[in-house]
């Protein structure tokens, strides 16, 4: 991406649907994923968001701060 800076994303739900979101949104340059946010800590999507170093939590007002 040139001279622009890359758009912050925050995807709410990491459940199956929340993998195929973070894997395509995770290869696009001019975007990062900023925080995935949900109830369950232990969905397939938040374990994917942790081994990828992106920040999790359970509420998404907690990765606006």
């Amino acid at each position: 991406m040139d001279k622009q800076k890359k758009k912050n994303i925050i995807i709410i739900g990491g459940g199956r649907r929340g993998i195929a979101i973070i894997e395509a949104l995770h290869e696009d340059e001019d975007l990062r994923i900023a925080g995935i946010a949900d109830r369950n800590q232990d969905s397939s999507g938040m374990e994917l968001a942790k081994k990828l170093g992106i920040p999790t939590a359970r509420d998404f007002h907690d990765l606006l701060k």
